[in-house]
């Protein structure tokens, strides 16, 4: 009896021991160089400040090449000879740093007018109101209830939209005001 005592101590602590083991060794595959682990802090702290600093030099380099391009126009054009050389090229930089900026605009549609946008295009119902216009089964997308519009669904009032395929829109049931973000036609 002292043998099968014994034996099934040795066989304890062998199977505590290979069990120790091998959760050992698998926690030490976790937080190496080739597998590090991660923290939210660590992307609160450091990520997020590292690529808004990035976003903002790629920014402000843009902003002296632009300057710069503008500069060359001038002087290629024999300097500041007259008033209507330096509001085109005012202009032409302003488009330019524009270009890829967001720009919401106020429109009035009439009942009865159909407002189709191009993919991205996003707009927000203010008054009146207003179906979806759709020929397929996407109509659009509701940003705000993370839904899908079908056609012929009514746009709820201070809800964001979003054009995803071209030719969605909406038409006016009453004449309705939205904000507007994006390209679109009114027919």
């Amino acid at each position: 009896m002292k043998n099968g005592k014994r034996n099934t101590t040795i066989l304890a602590v062998l199977i505590l021991g290979l069990t120790v083991t091998g959760i050992a060794a698998a926690a030490a595959g976790y937080g190496t160089e080739d597998d590090p682990l991660v923290t939210a802090s660590y992307i609160n702290d450091v990520v997020r400040p590292e690529i808004s600093r990035e976003i903002e030099d790629a920014a402000a380099a843009r902003r002296t090449e632009l300057l710069r391009a503008v500069d060359e126009k001038i002087a290629a054009a024999g300097g500041l000879q007259s008033d209507a050389l330096v509001d085109a090229v005012a202009a032409r930089a302003a488009d330019m740093v524009d270009a890829g900026a967001a720009k919401w605009q106020v429109v009035r549609v009439p009942a009865g007018k159909t407002l189709t946008g191009q993919v991205g295009c996003q707009m927000l119902l203010r008054l009146g109101s207003a179906s979806c216009v759709s020929s397929g089964a996407t109509g659009l997308i509701d940003l705000s209830g993370g839904t899908v519009l079908g056609s012929g669904g009514a746009l709820q009032a201070n809800h964001l939209y979003m054009v995803t395929i071209d030719g969605r829109g909406f038409r006016a049931g009453a004449d309705a005001t939205v904000l507007i973000c994006g390209s679109y036609t009114i027919a």
